[in-house]
């Protein structure tokens, strides 16, 4: 009776028909931000992270399909700058499909980002959306952690992640994007206050000094700008319980628990040491592209790796965004990275947050960039569309005049040959040659 009712009246049926498919937008969301880190466990050395990011084109395609892309003239021409540069370094890298392969979220991120503003001004629910499946997510983490108990000792091979260092960059994220308690009824906000402190927990509980510190710099942060007395009162006890189950379950690992890290930091010998070696990465990593000519340019998409500059085999990356950029990209490619950036959202995140979803949004952005100078947070892409989604939240507050145009079929093709490319190069490290280190492109060889 009510479909014969519809069939009346085209009106309301195309507005039922909106609002479905707006939730299934969200829907969808919801299990990406699952999918993120659950795609790990099942394609953990796929350096390209390709089921993740099929599922980024796939979602991009529909998202494409629904909205308009809304920038101004000159996010368009710092966007074509930007990506014609990194297509340019690739094609001179010597191994172009490998290298561009690598790049391709990177030219769709800029997309994610406008399309997400676009949901979030259409549906205002998408931030709590995001932080839902944050907090079901660290549910799910913590019942995979507590059936594979034993493996937590080898710190190096931890369920799901791979790696404990890549573990904590997630429960950090997570947990600041807790810290949004608005719109939330009684047990929803009861059950939001225990997952954050399982999830605190978990972070004490990995040692990870870097994802600690930006988490607190990113508490301080929303603090600061969405002030609330009650806030930090309930904080102080929540901070003071994780702290104590942390210690309580601490595996007595080395490389594992508040109390280690700590340790490992008074103890160091040298600045190096207290880095965990990073210093010395990035300096190698630089020598290496003086010594071949590449500063300027870089080596093209995962440069460090098609430089074949991994220590003992296990990190992929400088674990510093800066470096990185350099490596793939070079001097010129981070210059245009950083008035890309500038040009596009500086103004965004300066502005106060007109919501509590921009406050803690922007503490969000501000963990992932303070833990990518330390980490390898700017380098897995889950860790990317946790900041796209974030400074998606950000630009939907912004009210400025700007040209809205459709561009479905350019960007369902270019997602298209994107997916193409990865299907075709799933395991990345097929395409390396280990005993053949990357030469400067000839370009430079005069």
């Amino acid at each position: 009776m009510k479909l014969r009712q519809l069939d009346r009246h085209p009106v309301l049926l195309k507005l039922s028909l909106d609002k479905l498919i707006q939730f299934l937008f969200l829907g969808t969301l919801f299990f990406l931000v699952i999918f993120c880190w659950k795609s790990i466990q099942g394609f953990r050395f796929n350096s390209l992270a390709s089921p993740l990011s099929l599922a980024l084109a796939a979602y991009c395609s529909a998202l494409i399909l629904r909205f308009k892309i809304q920038v101004t003239q000159q996010t368009i021409v710092l966007y074509l700058m930007w990506a014609a540069w990194i297509v340019y370094v690739d094609a001179i890298s010597g191994d172009f499909l490998a290298a561009f392969a690598r790049d391709t979220h990177w030219l769709i991120l800029p997309i994610f980002i406008t399309l997400i503003a676009e949901l979030v001004r259409l549906q205002p629910i998408t931030p709590r959306i995001f932080r839902l499946s944050a907090a079901f997510s660290i549910v799910l983490i913590l019942i995979y952690y507590l059936e594979n108990a034993e493996w937590v000792f080898e710190w190096k091979y931890a369920p799901v992640f791979g790696n404990i260092r890549h573990f904590s960059l997630t429960m950090g994220v997570f947990t600041v994007l807790l810290y949004d308690r608005s719109e939330t009824g009684k047990y929803e906000k009861v059950f939001l206050k225990v997952v954050r402190v399982i999830g605190l927990a978990m972070l004490f509980w990995s040692g990870s000094r870097g994802p600690i510190l930006a988490w607190l710099l990113s508490l301080f942060l929303y603090l600061k700008i969405w002030p609330n007395s009650n806030y930090f009162k309930g904080t102080i006890i929540e901070i003071s319980a994780a702290l104590a189950l942390a210690i309580i379950f601490d595996v007595g690992n080395a490389s594992m628990g508040v109390w280690n890290a700590f340790f490992r930091s008074a103890q160091s010998e040298s600045l190096d040491a207290l880095s965990s070696s990073r210093i010395q990465i990035w300096k190698s990593t630089i020598d290496a592209l003086v010594s071949r000519h590449l500063l300027l340019t870089g080596a093209g998409g995962n440069g460090f790796i098609r430089m074949h500059l991994p220590l003992d085999g296990q990190m992929a990356q400088p674990h510093n965004v800066a470096i990185q950029i350099l490596s793939d990209w070079g001097l010129v490619g981070l210059f245009l990275s950083v008035l890309f950036g500038a040009g596009t959202i500086l103004k965004a995140l300066i502005s106060p947050p007109l919501s509590s979803h921009g406050a803690v949004a922007r503490a969000v952005v501000l963990y992932i960039f303070v833990s990518s100078l330390f980490d390898a947070a700017m380098y897995h892409l889950e860790h990317l569309i946790y900041l796209s989604i974030a400074l998606g939240v950000i630009l939907s507050e912004q009210q400025e005049n700007k040209s809205g145009a459709r561009f479905g079929c350019v960007f369902l093709l270019l997602f298209g040959l994107f997916s193409t490319l990865h299907l075709s190069l799933l395991d990345y490290r097929v395409s390396i040659a280990p005993q053949k280190p990357i030469k400067a492109p000839l370009i430079h060889a005069r």
